[in-house]
C-alpha cells in the first residue's frame, strides 16, 4: 500500500512539474518561430520585397518596419503577418516609397 501511494504521489508531482511550464506560457508558439513564419510568408508574396522589411516579434505582437513600394504591399504585409499562428497583433510601421522611374 505504501509503495502504491508513493508511486501515485511521484506520478502526480511529475505531472504537475511537466504541466506547470505549459500553463505559464500564454503563447505556446515562440517569437522566433513567428518571426520566421512571417518572413516566409513575405518572401512568398510577389508584391513585397522581403529584404526591405524587418519583422520583430515580442509575445506574439509583430512589428513590421522598413519600406514597400505600394500601399497595397503595406496592407498585404500586415495581412500575411496576421495569418501566422501565434500572432496576436501587428504594428504596421512600413513606409511606402514608390520605385523611381527607370529610363527616360
Amino acid at each position: 500500500m505504501r509503495s502504491t501511494l508513493a508511486y501515485t504521489w511521484i506520478a502526480a508531482a511529475t505531472a504537475a512539474c511537466v504541466a506547470a511550464p505549459l500553463a505559464v506560457s500564454a503563447n505556446p508558439v515562440s517569437d522566433a518561430w513567428i518571426t520566421t513564419k512571417v518572413k516566409v510568408r513575405l518572401i512568398r508574396n510577389p508584391g513585397i520585397a522581403p529584404l526591405n522589411v524587418n519583422v520583430d516579434t515580442h509575445d506574439g505582437f509583430v512589428t513590421l518596419a522598413g519600406t514597400v513600394t505600394t500601399e497595397d504591399g503595406k496592407r498585404e504585409a500586415a495581412r500575411q503577418a496576421l495569418r501566422v499562428d501565434g500572432v496576436t497583433n501587428v504594428a504596421n510601421e512600413l513606409r511606402v516609397e514608390p520605385k523611381a522611374p527607370t529610363g527616360v
